[in-house]
């Protein structure tokens, strides 16, 4: 369990909790105002922390080999973010106002349990690489083909038949 006072260490710009068996953050983390870059793989994470949120300098969040089912619909206010790992989680949807992140470049969802890349995707305009691998996508919105930045589209072993 990481401890209240986590919220005292608000010039702390990279924190790696890699590797732990994590489910919740302390509503004080959000107080780390100054964290860049945080690693939260490995974890044992069902839902996304909520004051994970207010951390709007975060540059890169990795939230890879969790138990993520979703993600939060504020996740929006990572107005820096602009890598967001969530792959081999249990994601079943991504929240719509991902797609209105203004910074985020990097999107990797691979081995989750996506069934459709809705048209919201088409709202995040500077994505160069969005990888879908290994998910269960049978749908993908023609506003997708509007994300020019695009240089890697990942949709390999999924469900899409047309």
């Amino acid at each position: 369990e990481i401890p209240p006072e986590i919220g005292n260490f608000r010039d702390l710009r990279f924190l790696n909790l890699r590797g732990n068996k994590l489910t919740t953050l302390p509503d004080s983390f959000g107080a780390c105002v100054s964290v860049e870059y945080l690693d939260l793989s490995h974890n044992q994470f069902v839902q996304f922390p909520p004051p994970l949120c207010r951390l709007e300098r975060m540059q890169f969040l990795n939230f890879s080999n969790c138990k993520l089912l979703g993600l939060h619909d504020a996740v929006n206010g990572l107005a820096s973010l602009h890598t967001l790992r969530c792959e081999r989680n249990s994601l079943m949807d991504v929240p719509s106002t991902v797609g209105k992140m203004p910074s985020l470049t990097y999107l990797d969802l691979r081995y989750n349990k996506i069934p459709e890349l809705r048209s919201s995707f088409g709202e995040a305009t500077n994505l160069t690489v969005l990888d879908c691998r290994h998910n269960n996508i049978i749908k993908v919105s023609p506003a997708v083909g509007t994300l020019t930045q695009l240089r890697l589209l990942g949709l390999a072993h999924n469900a899409i038949s047309k």
